[in-house]
């Protein structure tokens, strides 16, 4: 993803990103469900390049779909925040990335918890979406036996 340009809000950019993979990414958002909760390999990693954004999506959908409560999924994603000085300095190593501004490469307050509640407006919930898009119970079933104490 491309920093914002000069002018543009970089919050609204990257929520109006966020809200197209929800939009247009939804048979792979339950592709990787299945695959999390079908494997016999765990723990498993999710990850992408900054792990803030798709990664961050699929993490808070997982830990919604296992019952935990909005403020600890809005917790988890923003301890990139913590982290960020580290995580810029890496990858403003990779070619493209080098004038990247540490801001560009955080979270901002309210992304996520505008883009669940964009996921509610239209699906009623994270189950509604992921059932919309293909995933049976049992399938969540499955995720929650395999992920939950």
């Amino acid at each position: 993803m491309t920093p914002p340009g000069p002018g543009e809000d970089p919050v609204e950019r990257l929520a109006g990103a966020y809200h197209w993979i929800i939009a247009n990414s939804g048979a792979r958002i339950v592709e990787a469900l299945t695959v999390l909760a079908q494997s016999s390999n765990s723990p498993a990693v999710i990850h992408c390049t900054a792990g803030k954004d798709r990664t961050g999506i699929l993490s808070a959908m997982v830990l919604e779909l296992l019952g935990v409560d909005e403020e600890r999924i809005l917790e988890d994603y923003y301890l990139t925040n913590q982290i960020i000085d580290k995580l810029a300095n890496r990858l403003r190593s990779r070619p493209g990335l080098e004038n990247r501004s540490t801001e560009s490469l955080g979270v901002p307050p309210g992304l996520l918890k505008q883009v669940l509640d964009g996921i509610r407006d239209e699906y009623s919930s994270v189950v509604g979406y992921v059932r919309t898009h293909g995933l049976s119970d049992s399938t969540i079933a499955q995720l929650k036996q395999r992920l939950l104490e």
